[in-house]
């Protein structure tokens, strides 16, 4: 991971040299949330260099106006605040995801959008709403197709968490 960082460290300063336009930015952002994964996966969820990082990446897909990495960066940002237990801003960046996942008419990114809803609804004790989102999230999971998410999304297999969340969830309401 610390290889990683650092050619992707090296890639965005190659980066200052060139004019700024919306090529040079594209450049960036796809460089960022390339580097969010190693950068999490070694310095953790909750890092402050994470969170700068996934902020910069927010805000270069939102200028050039690319629902997909918006998403990609908006969930970087939703594990950083979930990890660090701000749970309310959380709640916004999932809520977030879930309207942006919605837009972009891909089940992948509605999957995580429901995976970012039920472990944040879990932790704010909206057992009902996390139970919703699990429900929803386990029936649109294929493991053929989204298999990947482990790399993209959390670290984790989302359909393990969906299931092992509404276990716990479902032991929770009784």
């Amino acid at each position: 991971m610390r290889e990683a960082i650092a050619s992707y460290g090296r890639a965005l300063g190659a980066l200052d040299s060139f004019p700024a336009d919306t090529a040079r930015n594209r450049l960036e952002l796809e460089t960022r949330i390339a580097l969010g994964v190693p950068l999490t996966a070694a310095l953790g969820y909750a890092d402050q260099e994470v969170h700068a990082n996934y902020t910069r990446a927010r805000q270069l897909a939102t200028e050039l106006d690319d629902p997909v990495h918006n998403f990609s960066a908006l969930w970087g940002l939703w594990t950083n605040h979930r990890a660090r237990l701000e749970m309310h801003e959380a709640r916004k960046l999932a809520e977030e995801l879930n309207r942006l996942a919605g837009t972009v008419e891909d089940d992948s990114r509605m999957l995580a959008a429901h995976h970012a809803q039920w472990t944040t609804h879990l932790y704010l004790g909206d057992l009902a709403r996390a139970a919703e989102h699990c429900d929803r999230g386990i029936r649109l999971y294929d493991p053929e197709r989204h298999h990947k998410h482990v790399l993209i999304y959390g670290g984790h297999d989302p359909g393990v968490c969906g299931v092992g969340t509404s276990a716990l969830n479902l032991c929770l309401l009784g």
